[in-house]
C-alpha cells in the first residue's frame, strides 16, 4: 500500500503535471484561471488518485478482515497522511521542474530512496536499536508500520512523525504559492 501511494505521489503526479505543461494548452488555461495554484494542483492530485482509491480500499478492507476493526483508525492516518506527503512533494517537483525526463529520473530515485532501502517491506525491528526511531522520520517507514502492526510498538513515535509531516504539508499548501520558475 505504501509504495503504491508514494508512487503515484512522488512518480505519476510529477510527470503529469510536467507532461501538460510541455505538450498541453489545457495547463495555460488551467494555470490562468482564478484561484490559488495549490488549491488548482490539489484538484489535480485528488484527480490523479482516484483511480487508485479502490485498490486501497480493498486493502484497507482486508487488512481490517484479517487482523480486527481497531486497526482501522491506524490504516486511514497512514494512508491519508502518506498521501498527502508524497502529493505535496509530488506537486512542488511538478510545478516546479520544467524538463519531464529529469522528473521521471527524480519520481523513480526518491520512489526508491523512501520505499526499498528503508525499512517499508521489512519490519522496523531488523534495524539496530538505535536506529529504529531514526527511521520513523520518514513518513513511509511511519505509515507502513502504522498499517502494519496498528497500536503494536513504536506506535505513538510513528503516528506523531505522521502528524508532524501532516502539518507540514497543510503549512506548505496555505503558506506557499507554487510560482513556476
Amino acid at each position: 500500500m505504501c509504495s503504491f501511494i508514494a508512487g503515484v505521489g512522488l512518480a505519476d503526479l510529477p510527470i503529469e503535471l510536467v507532461g501538460m505543461k510541455t505538450r498541453s494548452r489545457f495547463y495555460d488555461i488551467f494555470m490562468s484561471l482564478p484561484g490559488s495554484t495549490a488549491k488548482k494542483m490539489l484538484g489535480v492530485t485528488l484527480g490523479m488518485s482516484l483511480p487508485a482509491a479502490p485498490y486501497l480500499v480493498l486493502l484497507a478492507a482486508l487488512l481490517v478482515l484479517q487482523n480486527g476493526a481497531s486497526r482501522l483508525p491506524y490504516i486511514v492516518l497512514g494512508t491519508v497522511s502518506l498521501w498527502a506527503w508524497a502529493s505535496t512533494l509530488g506537486m512542488y517537483i511538478g510545478v516546479k521542474s520544467k524538463e519531464p525526463l529529469t522528473v521521471m529520473r527524480l519520481g523513480n530515485i526518491l520512489l526508491v530512496a523512501t520505499t526499498v532501502f528503508p525499512p517499508v517491506y521489512y519490519p522496523v525491528t531488523l534495524l539496530p536499536e538505535g536506529t529504529r526511531i531514526l527511521a520513523f522520520l520518514l513518513p513511509t517507514v511511519a505509515a507502513s508500520h502504522l498499517i502494519a502492526y496498528g497500536p503494536a510498538m513504536y506506535a505513538s513515535v510513528a503516528t506523531a512523525s505522521l502528524l508532524a509531516w501532516l502539518a507540514v504539508c497543510v503549512l506548505i499548501l496555505t503558506s506557499i504559492e507554487f510560482v513556476e520558475e
